[in-house]
């Protein structure tokens, strides 16, 4: 009986990335199928909506991007701040109480929305605490210490979620060695998932994806998985599984990419891995990943249960969506309801307006010349575009 039940505890604990693998083939909602071959479309764009964002603060690198309540609420982490713009991308206020006393901040690592309390929570692992800024009085209202240092949180349910993936800020802590921390508000009733070995907690992956992902729920993915978990207050349980073909090796291809303390070996290389920007809807799947220092894009649609599109390709530019009105498609990062939003930076556009043919093409194909002259008038001085697009899928 000794030995069954350590069987037992080894099995539940023992999985390198998941709860628990025996669950996997009966709960996850969506079973992805990524094959080698590409899959290419652009019949799936509905329309898509170019938010021009007012000027008053420059933003310099686009971070999380959150919806409350008919606000726009980007982070800037380049400046460090978090700014407020209308759905039409008027600028509405900022939070930018940086320094070292009550209710500033020294980092803003990452933010989330109470959205019963209504609040932006904001969490600062140089200072070591989160931080509640009221949305009705437009500021700050509360902060409360926290005794480690995860790389991300989300709030859902009254409840928060923290993702704290490597071990080597807590060399000594094994209370904190676990990918997933879930507190109550007040930072008690802690439980943990996810136990992370030594050897996986200090090596290293993609540092820009925070593991929570907001849409039609609240979305968990941890390193190196190929599981999506979603969130709630009393329950994490997988909700879409993503395989990929010719990726039977990937485990041992990863083991040997921590023995030699890098990711840059032909054996990792060569399977997908790294998955990024998880965005669902109520009827799509969208979400990036790499192989061959590639980042490729997959669109998966939940009604036909089959993936429409599949490419390396990030932006698609075609005469069928300059009819719509839809000068170019970017892949989208975040998800609100049922818009899918993704960054137009400035780079392609300006390499697109210095293409003879985009620009003929253009000039006579796209009938909102009020867009065309906003595009023509773009600039590096200019905030990001900003463009919700919405799947006829």
């Amino acid at each position: 009986m000794r030995i069954l039940i350590i069987l037992c505890f080894l099995i539940l604990i023992g999985c390198k990335q998941s709860i628990n693998e025996s669950k996997l083939s009966n709960s996850v909602s969506y079973k992805i199928e990524v094959p080698i071959e590409q899959i290419g479309s652009d019949n799936f764009v509905k329309s898509a909506e170019y938010i021009f964002l007012e000027e008053k603060y420059l933003i310099g690198k686009m971070g999380r991007i959150l919806m409350f309540e008919n606000v726009i609420y980007i982070h800037d982490e380049m400046s460090d701040r978090l700014i407020a713009f209308s759905p039409k991308g008027k600028y509405l206020f900022k939070i930018d109480e940086k320094g070292k006393g009550p209710m500033e901040y020294l980092n803003l690592t990452d933010f989330t929305i109470d959205e019963n309390g209504k609040f932006i929570l904001i969490y600062d692992s140089y200072g070591h605490k989160l931080l509640k800024f009221s949305i009705l009085q437009r500021k700050f209202v509360e902060e409360q210490t926290m005794g480690f240092h995860p790389i991300a949180f989300a709030w859902k349910d009254n409840s928060l979620f923290f993702y704290n993936p490597y071990t080597i800020n807590y060399p000594r802590e094994n209370q904190y060695h676990f990918s997933l921390i879930v507190l109550s508000e007040v930072l008690k009733n802690e439980k943990r998932y996810f136990k992370i070995s030594k050897e996986l907690g200090s090596f290293m992956s993609n540092p820009n994806r925070k593991g929570f992902f907001y849409g039609d729920g609240l979305f968990f993915l941890n390193r190196f998985d190929n599981v999506v978990y979603s969130l709630t207050k009393d329950s994490i349980y997988p909700h879409c599984q993503i395989n990929f073909e010719n990726n039977e090796d990937f485990d041992s291809a990863l083991d040997d990419a921590i023995s030699k303390g890098t990711r840059d070996t032909d054996w990792y290389k060569r399977c997908a891995s790294e998955i990024q920007h998880y965005c669902e809807s109520e009827n799509v799947i969208t979400f990036n990943y790499l192989r061959d220092s590639k980042l490729y894009s997959v669109i998966f649609s939940k009604q036909t249960n089959e993936i429409v599109y599949h490419s390396f390709s990030h932006a698609i530019i075609s005469p069928s969506m300059f009819s719509e009105n839809i000068p170019v498609f970017i892949f989208p990062s975040y998800v609100n309801k049922n818009y899918f939003i993704s960054e137009l930076p400035f780079e392609l556009l300006n390499l697109l307006l210095k293409n003879k043919k985009f620009i003929e093409s253009f000039d006579e194909k796209i009938t909102d010349k009020e867009l065309i002259e906003k595009f023509k008038n773009y600039d590096e001085n200019s905030n990001p575009v900003l463009i919700f697009s919405e799947f006829k899928l």
